[in-house]
């Protein structure tokens, strides 16, 4: 005679276990029929045609929303790839200033830096503009002090 004993512990399996496995394994004893449209073959192709239509129909509208979907993206790759580049030039741009401005002064002095050679002489500005320059600081200076836009 076969015993039932439980392979890890070696012992008999208690009945909720069996009963629990028993009621997995049934079977219904009788199979639903079908419904009455489904009994003859002509109604069964019209299923299945109503069916085949519904499902053509659903795959048309994915692939004209994945389409969609897929014009949306590349167009926002695009813009955010054309953002990226904007954003560069402007602070290549900005880089580039910042580096024209240190060099020039107005005074006329121009600030020497650890590039500049002993040979090169950097003149400034020409005298005619400084002179322009210092002509309109004395003109509109003052009357910024006065009406507060500027502290001396």
């Amino acid at each position: 005679m076969t015993t039932l004993n439980s392979k890890v512990t070696d012992q008999p399996p208690r009945p909720e276990s069996l009963s629990a496995q028993v009621n997995l394994c049934q079977v219904p004893e009788i199979a639903r029929p079908r419904p009455a449209n489904l009994t003859s073959l002509p109604s069964l192709l019209s299923v299945f045609q109503t069916e085949w239509d519904a499902l053509a129909l659903e795959t048309f509208e994915l692939r004209k929303q994945l389409l969609e979907t897929r014009q949306e993206l590349s167009t926002a790759l695009y813009q955010h790839d054309a953002a990226c580049r904007v954003i560069l030039r402007l602070q290549k741009e900005r880089d580039e200033a910042r580096e024209a401005l240190s060099k020039v002064s107005i005074d006329g002095v121009g600030t020497s830096t650890a590039e500049d050679m002993d040979v090169d002489t950097q003149t400034g500005l020409p005298t005619s503009i400084k002179d322009k320059i210092n002509a309109f600081k004395e003109e509109y200076v003052p009357a910024f002090v006065l009406d507060g836009w500027l502290t001396v």
